[in-house]
């Protein structure tokens, strides 16, 4: 098939995440069923798996003149594979501590979209991701395990503060979680003011739920939007922070 689209998958073994390329669905069939058995680190959102196979799946039915059944196959493979993914989920975050959840659950974020690179994209493709991420942890089961109305109402502000940003560039964003999102969302040059004023008042309730008085001195000075002090510079001194409140108090 040289020339041809080859198949394209994504992988999140440990905290690596990997692009694989196959020219049919022989081997991705083969890696898709024993692929819940790898070590993973916690879940891949259920609609990247689901629209990536469904794109993938649509380029090779334009070049072998169409398969619907193909089409179907990858699909109910993606969503049997999330299934077994959310249980795993379940089992993992049957914790008692809901910073402890909040903390394990943001990492993902970095893993899951850091191979997108030095783009930047619409908003809109930032909130479909969190968005997906935040429901698939607010089911039911998922919020009885957690026990986090303090989660819940944390990951329902950050989507709202998102809506309306402009232009978000997604690995200075995910760096590495919560604090790291929000300080660089406030002095991003393309978010709106109102949306940054919002972010660092979101930093501010995050600092004051972990009872720090000594979290981030910085909040109440005016930051650059561009230098040494500005956006991921700024959220990498906002993460020492919690790194220092982690080596504290043994954890989060």
């Amino acid at each position: 098939m040289d020339g041809e689209p080859r198949i394209e998958a994504a992988w999140l073994d440990a905290d690596n995440y990997s692009v694989e390329f196959f020219d049919d669905f022989t081997e991705l069939r083969r890696l898709s069923a024993i692929r819940p058995k790898r070590s993973m680190d916690l879940v891949e959102i259920d609609r990247q798996f689901d629209d990536d196979i469904r794109k993938r799946t649509k380029e090779l039915e334009r070049i072998q003149g169409g398969d619907d059944e193909i089409v179907q196959r990858g699909l109910e493979k993606g969503r049997t594979l999330c299934a077994e993914l959310r249980a795993a989920l379940d089992k993992r975050f049957a914790v008692s501590d809901p910073k402890q959840a909040i903390a394990t659950m943001l990492r993902p974020l970095k893993n899951i979209l850091a191979e997108i690179g030095n783009i930047n994209v619409q908003k809109s493709l930032i909130e479909e991701e969190i968005l997906v991420l935040v429901n698939s942890l607010l089911r039911p089961e998922e919020r009885g395990a957690i026990g986090s109305t303090m989660y819940r109402d944390h990951c329902l502000r950050i989507l709202e503060q998102l809506t309306g940003s402009e232009v978000i560039d997604i690995p200075t964003l995910l760096q590495s979680g919560l604090t790291q999102t929000l300080g660089a969302i406030e002095h991003h040059p393309h978010v709106a003011e109102k949306h940054k004023q919002m972010a660092r008042k979101i930093l501010k309730q995050w600092n004051a739920m972990y009872e720090d008085d000594d979290a981030d001195e910085t909040l109440d000075e005016e930051i650059p939007v561009s230098g040494p002090r500005s956006g991921i510079h700024f959220a990498s001194v906002t993460n020492r922070h919690m790194l220092m409140r982690k080596n504290r108090r043994g954890g989060l």
